[in-house]
Order: structure tokens, then C-alpha cells, then sequence
């Protein structure tokens, strides 16, 4: 079997460790083609956060965005707007030809405290956490009608760290299995939805033997391959648990395979099935990155998609994105931050573009003018963050598949690393710029309080005991 919807255009040669490849992906509802490694956009029940349509239409390149079904819970059982007659993209004020990917969960999601059951998820609402059927699921997917479904989980994280045991693998396994059967046999795939499969994470491939049996006989349906790998353990330095790609049957639980291909060759070895099909598959990671570092490495590891929960998060913090790959050249070789963080009084008369080596979409809005903005609560300071740090990142993402087709890429990622601070640089970043935000200490008042202020007061109040 040959999947005729994704194709790979080159790879990697010459290194067996680095296994980085570009392709295309056929999306045929839309009509639209997708060169990978590409970038998904989260959204928010449908929406982008801090973007209007108009500037997803008009200033960014936004090609497709991931949707959850984790957001729309809050009102199960009845969901207005899956009574709507027309198209759901309307509601979103989606361009026709903007691809959308349907996800159970968010990439960020919280790990939930509850077990799931045999014909439900647990999931966090705004309401508080709540089981999603099943025969819900696979409702909100016959609405939506996405170009790409992706199948639900039983994830085997607790959130607390602890790996599950040898009868919790065997629910988890069964479960995976039952609910990808109802998504092959009640999904109306004529329509041309493309449906992921869901990899178990951290779980030994031995232990998955029925489970990747069950995807091989049905590979006539099934599309591409989504991974929820644990990115903290992932690139932790815990070597025996990263880099290894052969599998102890001792341990049932914990090891993370190197890499997609090492992971689908030890489930052929253990299963007697032949898997050289799966490695055909595009392949998505649902987990959230926090750093381009790590995007770097999965895509070195042949992941395809990925999620773009960057932009925003370092928008919100009122970090600008400042980085590019291939890395420019500088004088030296010092370590350099990969954004700033225009909260600080330095910028209050910069009058320099926020953009040094990546595109200017901002135009005239310099970093003074921004930094204002955050120090005034203003919206339009996450709204003109999010559009450079989108554009960063679509500039980011073109510069892996030039090198890959160049075969450059390993040597433009390690001098990326020995350029760009990483991981604890990073959380650095984040948390200095949040604990900059400024917090009103006290009011005079020669006046009885109005509501508004009395708002204003008590949000400063929760903002300085979170930050403390």
C-alpha cells in the first residue's frame, strides 16, 4: 500500500542519526498542498488567539490551524453550535481553503486527576473536568467534516510523572484499539477527512502488538501517525531513556524511542507484521513545544507537523521571537537570547524596529511603542507580538525545509544550538517577563470606589500573589 495523499520529497543523507525529510501532503477538501516539516496554528474554539480574521487573511501566511474538541465541552450534552445548517467554517470565519485539524485535547492540555472509561475521555472544560463520550467524538468529527481527524487517546501519563502498570497497559491498549474501531467504521471518510492514528507513548512496542495489528489490517483507512510524546522526557538528560532504541521487555513503561522509524522497526520485530507501510505516513506530534530547539530535534527525528504553541505563549509574555535557521552570522560565537522581553524600561525610547534578523511585518510600530502598550494593558501589544512571532516561526519553518533539501541541515542545527540559549534560557525569558509586569500597589481615592475601579484593584491584587 502507498499513501498517494503524502509523498516525501528528500531526505537527510549520509547520517543515520539524523533523519530529517520534506514532503507534501494532499488535502483535497480544501485543495490545498502542504510542504512539511509544517506549522499548525492552536485555536481557541475555533478562533486564533489575538489574531482576527483580517489579520490571519491579510498579514501572516496561516495555512491550518488545530482545532479540539477539548474546548467546545463546557456545554455537553447540547452544543449550539453543532445545530448550525451551514458549514461549521462559517461560524469560525475561516477562509474555505484553510485546512483544519481536529484533535480530542488541546496540545497544552492539563493531565487530568480521573482515569477515562471504556466509551469515554476525560477532559478539562471551563467547567471543570468532564468525560466525552465516544459516540460524541465521533459527532463533533461528522460536524466539523476536518481535513484531518485525529483519534483519541489513552494516555498513560498521570501527570504526576509515574508510568502505569502492567494491567493499566493492557486498558490503555484495548481502549486505543475499541475507539479507533468505532472512528473507522462511523466516520464518513468519502468526504475525504484523513484519519491519524494515535500512538502510544512511552508504552514498550511489545506491549502493543494487538493494537499496531489491528492498524495494519486496517491501513486503507487510516492516513498518518500522531505521537504525544513527553517532550520533558524526551530531551531530558536521562540518556538511557532517550537515546536507546532498543526496547527491554523488562521494563513495560518509560523508555522513549529516538525516533519514529526505530520505534515502528521494534513493533514489526515484536509483532511478526510487516511496518515498512507506516513509515510512508506523515507524521504528527501533538505535544506541545515550548522551544525551537526542540522542533529542531523532532523534526532531525522525521516528525512532519507540528503545533505552533511558541507564538502565543511568548506573545502573552510580551516576549518578541528574535532568531532565525539558518542562524545569521555574527562577530562571535556567544550564546544570544532567542526573543527580548520589551517589558523592560531599556526599550521605553527604542526607537528600533522590533524585527533585527527576521521579517518586518510590523512596520512603523517600533519597540517603544510596544513596550508602552504592555506597560498601558493594552490588547493591540499581544495582537502586533503574535503577528511577528507567527511570522518568525513561518520563517523559521521555511528555513528547515531549504536546508533539508540542501542537505545542510544537521550542521545549521548545531550551530543553532551553540547561537541560541536554550532551555533553561528559555523558562528564563517567560518568567522574567511576567514577574516585570507592573503591579498597583495602592489607591487614594477621594471618592467612593467605583465597580470598575474596585475590578481594577482586585486583578492587580491576583496578578501580584501569582507572581510573587
Amino acid at each position: 500500500m502507498t499513501n498517494k495523499l503524502f509523498s516525501v520529497r528528500s531526505s537527510t543523507e549520509g547520517n543515520s542519526r539524523i533523519l530529517a525529510r520534506t514532503g507534501t501532503l494532499l488535502l483535497p477538501k480544501v485543495g490545498q498542498v502542504l510542504t512539511t516539516p509544517a506549522l499548525l496554528t492552536p485555536s481557541t474554539r475555533g478562533t486564533l488567539p489575538n489574531l482576527t480574521p483580517d489579520n490571519v487573511k491579510n498579514v501572516t501566511n496561516i495555512k491550518a490551524i488545530q482545532v479540539s474538541v477539548e474546548c467546545f465541552m463546557g456545554k455537553l450534552p447540547s452544543v449550539p453550535f453543532l445545530k448550525y445548517p451551514g458549514d461549521i467554517r462559517e461560524i469560525f470565519c475561516l477562509e474555505d481553503d484553510m485546512i483544519m485539524v481536529l484533535t480530542p485535547r488541546a496540545s497544552n492540555a492539563e493531565p487530568s486527576n480521573r482515569a477515562n472509561c471504556d466509551d469515554a475521555i476525560e477532559m478539562k472544560t471551563v467547567e471543570g473536568f468532564r468525560k466525552l463520550p465516544i459516540k460524541n467524538f465521533i459527532e463533533f468529527a461528522q460536524r466539523f467534516n476536518p481535513d484531518i481527524l485525529v483519534c483519541p487517546l489513552d494516555l498513560p501519563d498521570s501527570g504526576s510523572g509515574a508510568f502505569p502498570g502492567n494491567n493499566r497497559i493492557k486498558k490503555l491498549v484495548h481502549r486505543s484499539r475499541c475507539w479507533l474501531n468505532d472512528i473507522i467504521e462511523k466516520v464518513d471518510t468519502t468526504n475525504d477527512t484523513q484519519i491519524f492514528v494515535s500512538v502510544l507513548p512511552t508504552v514498550n512496542p511489545f506491549y502493543q502488538k494487538e493494537y499496531f495489528s489491528f492498524i495494519n489490517q486496517n491501513l486503507e483507512s487510516i492516513k498518518g501517525l500522531n505521537f504525544h510524546p513527553n517532550i520533558s522526557v524526551l530531551f531530558s538528560d536521562d540518556k538511557d531513556n532517550v537515546e536507546s532504541s532498543e526496547f527491554n521487555l523488562s521494563k513495560p513503561c518509560g523508555l522513549t524511542p529516538r525516533d519514529p522509524a526505530s520505534y515502528v522497526e521494534a513493533v514489526s520485530k515484536f509483532s511478526n507484521v510487516a511496518m515498512d507501510d507506516l513509515l510512508e505516513l506523515p507524521r504528527y506530534v501533538s505535544s506541545a513545544c515550548t522551544l525551537p530547539h526542540h522542533i529542531l530535534k523532532l523534526v532531525s527525528q522525521g516528525y512532519d507537523l507540528f503545533n505552533d504553541d511558541i507564538s502565543v505563549a511568548y506573545a502573552n509574555a510580551g516576549v518578541a521571537l528574535d532568531f532565525t535557521f539558518p542562524a545569521p552570522p555574527f562577530a562571535n560565537d556567544k550564546e544570544r537570547n532567542f526573543g527580548i522581553s520589551l517589558w523592560k524600561k531599556m526599550y521605553r525610547i527604542d526607537m528600533t524596529s522590533v524585527h533585527c534578523h527576521s521579517t518586518d511585518v510590523l512596520g512603523t510600530h517600533k519597540k517603544a511603542y510596544i513596550h508602552h502598550l504592555l506597560n498601558a494593558k493594552e490588547m493591540t501589544s499581544a495582537v502586533l507580538l503574535t503577528i511577528h512571532n507567527t511570522r518568525v516561526m513561518e520563517d523559521f519553518f521555511e528555513g528547515i525545509r531549504r536546508t533539508v533539501d540542501n542537505n545542510t541541515f544537521e550542521q545549521e542545527m548545531k550551530r543553532f544550538f551553540q547561537i541560541y540559549s536554550g532551555d533553561n534560557d528559555g523558562v528564563k525569558l517567560l518568567r522574567e517577563s511576567r514577574d516585570i509586569v507592573p503591579v498597583a500597589s495602592a489607591f487614594v481615592l477621594d471618592r467612593p470606589p467605583t465597580r470598575k475601579l474596585i475590578a481594577f484593584y482586585n486583578d492587580d491584587l491576583l496578578w501580584k500573589k501569582n507572581n510573587k
